[in-house]
């Protein structure tokens, strides 16, 4: 995102970006125009366990709390333990050794162009024929990843996205097909500034910048 004297003019974007203009415009200013790092600790101290899992298994650490710390030095010791589980969960849950027998690459940099906006990304875990993301989420929800999948597998080309849901040791097919199309609707409104927010009760309980948000919290207490 490049800000410019009348106003942001968008030219490059995380993947992920697609994902959060689709559930909610209003979320995507946040987060991609305003670079708001969200208001919900719960929602902060999660991404933090997330992202150590994520580098975690980039680097084939051991899934050992206090060699996880160097990650993220100031984590409180209940996260790294949860980080360190879902570490464990990965390597040892049956659920995902087709993924863990079948890798041939990890944290996969790949770039796409949709209406001439540039995406970026990288992907957790490639392999023959299909691609695979990690999620730490609390609850599961595919639906919210569904473009960030579809921008993996077309740009990596890959017939087959999944989601690795390491809470619920789950995985989860994201159907990818024909998702094109929505993926130019959501650039065109990203580049024509339509960052009106779209409140839903399920969206916005789990919404990082529902504090700044008047609309969704009235969806959430509807």
């Amino acid at each position: 995102v490049v800000l410019g004297e009348s106003g942001p003019a968008l030219d490059a974007l995380p993947v992920t970006a697609l994902d959060d203009y689709r559930l909610c415009p209003r979320r995507f200013y946040h987060a991609h125009i305003e670079g708001h790092p969200g208001a919900r600790d719960e929602i902060a101290l999660a991404r933090r366990v997330g992202q150590v899992v994520h580098e975690a298994l980039a680097r084939r650490l051991r899934h050992d709390p206090a060699r996880l710390a160097a990650l993220d030095p100031g984590l409180p010791d209940g996260a790294l333990e949860e980080a360190a589980g879902l570490v464990r969960r990965f390597r040892e849950d049956p659920v995902f050794a087709r993924f863990r027998d079948e890798a041939r690459a990890r944290e996969v940099d790949l770039a796409l162009e949709v209406g001439g906006l540039r995406l970026s990304g990288r992907a957790d875990l490639a392999g023959p024929g299909w691609v695979l993301d990690y999620k730490t989420d609390a609850e599961a929800a595919p639906a919210d990843h569904a473009l960030q999948l579809w921008a993996y597998a077309s740009g990596l080309r890959k017939p087959e996205a999944y989601l690795a849901y390491l809470r619920q040791g789950q995985v989860v097919a994201v159907a990818v097909d024909g998702l094109a199309k929505e993926a130019e609707l959501v650039v065109n409104g990203i580049q024509s500034m339509e960052f009106a927010p779209t409140p839903s009760k399920a969206v916005c309980r789990r919404c990082p910048y529902l504090p700044l948000c008047e609309e969704g919290r009235a969806a959430v207490d509807d």
